[in-house]
């Protein structure tokens, strides 16, 4: 799709290192255990990381692809990408809270699947829409 925009083979190789904060996720666990709120710690960091995320998906659906540079989609994405990474952190830490004690070992198997499955929906729905509708449509199903 991006070769479709007129993206050189350069660019697009570049482009897939805004994917490197997920590597680095296990780094984002340590400010959310060092600044904690008085209550509800985890929901209250995932509130604010998904506030994050949704002014990235704004920005991301405003920019215009033909006219926007490579450097702004570029850093636009890194941000995109180091929030969503951050933001799975707390969430996950919510959601293992809430397990009883002895279900708390299979809840990383629980998880994994429903992660790979949503990344194949997801990525489906996400192209035949990108296709069917344009790339700006896209974001509004996100």
């Amino acid at each position: 799709m991006m070769r479709e925009y007129g993206w050189s083979g350069t660019e697009i190789g570049l482009f897939q290192i805004s994917g490197l904060p997920v590597v680095l996720k296990f780094l984002m666990a340590s400010p959310i255990d060092l600044f904690r709120f008085r209550q509800s710690n985890y929901f209250k960091w995932s509130v604010l990381l998904g506030g994050g995320f949704l002014c990235c998906l704004m920005v991301l659906s405003i920019l215009n692809i033909e006219i926007t540079t490579f450097k702004t989609l570029f850093i636009v994405a890194v941000c995109t990408t180091l929030i969503t990474s951050w933001l799975d952190v707390p969430i996950n830490a919510f959601a293992i809270q809430r397990f009883p004690e002895v279900e708390r070992p299979k809840t990383g198997a629980i998880r994994s699947a429903v992660t790979a499955l949503a990344s194949v929906v997801g990525g489906e729905t996400h192209v035949i829409g990108v296709r069917s509708f344009g790339l700006g449509v896209a974001f509004l199903y996100l």
